[in-house]
C-alpha cells in the first residue's frame, strides 16, 4: 500500500460551488482518525446551510478553528457574533432632581453585551480578521500582507524521526487502529481499492516507488 507516514490536508475552496457531497457530515467526523484534515472555504454562512440544510450544523461542529476575512451578509455576520460571546460591562446611571429640595444620584449595574455586534462584524476594517480556535479565547488579528508578485512552492516538512505514541497512533495504518475494527470496517461509505482494478494497480505501482 501507499505510504501512510504523511498525513493529508484538503484544501476545498468555493466549497459549495463543488456541489452537495453524499455523507460528507459523516466522513468529517471520521476522517482525522485517518491522517486526513479539511479546509471548508466558502463565502458566506447561509451558502453551506442552503446546500446541507441540517446537516451543515454538523459540519461546522467538526471544525476546530474558524478564519473570519470579513463581510456583511447577515446570517454571517450574526453567527460569528454568537460564536464570539458576550461581555459583562458596567453602567453608570444618574439622576438629577432639581427643585427647592433637588437630589442627586448615583447607580452602577452590570449587564452582558457581545463582544462584537453583527453591525460591529460587518464594519472589521479590511485589514484585520477574526480567528476562532477551540479551547481558547477568539483572536482578533491583523492580516498577513500578500507578496506583490512572484511564483512560490509550497514545500512540505520532512516527518520527524522520533513520534509521539499520538502521532504514532494518528499515522498507522487503519487496520491497527481500534476505532477501525469497531466501526469503520462495516461503513459502506468508504471503497476498498479492491474493488477497483485501476486503484489497485495504482496502489500496488505506489507501494513499489515507496
Amino acid at each position: 500500500m501507499a505510504d501512510s507516514r504523511f498525513p493529508v490536508q484538503c484544501y476545498m475552496d468555493e466549497f459549495v460551488n463543488i456541489g452537495k457531497m453524499p455523507s460528507f457530515e459523516r466522513k468529517i467526523a471520521v476522517m482525522r482518525s485517518r491522517g486526513i484534515s479539511t479546509s471548508v472555504i466558502l463565502q458566506n454562512y447561509s451558502q453551506g446551510k442552503a446546500l446541507y440544510k441540517d446537516d451543515w450544523e454538523t459540519i461546522v461542529g467538526n471544525c476546530d478553528s474558524l478564519l473570519f476575512l470579513g463581510g456583511n451578509e447577515g446570517s454571517t455576520t450574526e453567527f460569528i457574533s454568537k460564536r464570539l460571546g458576550k461581555e459583562t460591562i458596567t453602567q453608570e446611571d444618574n439622576s438629577d432632581q432639581r427643585g427647592a429640595q433637588g437630589s442627586w444620584s448615583r447607580s452602577y449595574r452590570s449587564s452582558g453585551r457581545e463582544l462584537m455586534t453583527a453591525d460591529e462584524i460587518s464594519r472589521l476594517p479590511g485589514n484585520e480578521c477574526l480567528y476562532f480556535l477551540r479551547g481558547v479565547p477568539p483572536f482578533r488579528s491583523r492580516k498577513l500582507a500578500a507578496p506583490p508578485e512572484g511564483y512560490f512552492e509550497y514545500m512540505p516538512a520532512e516527518a520527524p524521526q522520533t513520534l509521539s505514541p499520538e502521532e504514532n497512533l494518528l499515522l498507522a495504518p487503519w487496520e491497527s487502529r481500534p476505532e477501525y475494527n469497531e466501526i469503520d470496517s462495516h461503513d459502506g461509505e468508504f471503497a476498498d481499492v479492491g474493488d477497483d482494478p485501476e486503484l489497485a494497480e495504482l496502489a500496488s505501482h505506489e507501494s513499489v516507488g515507496s
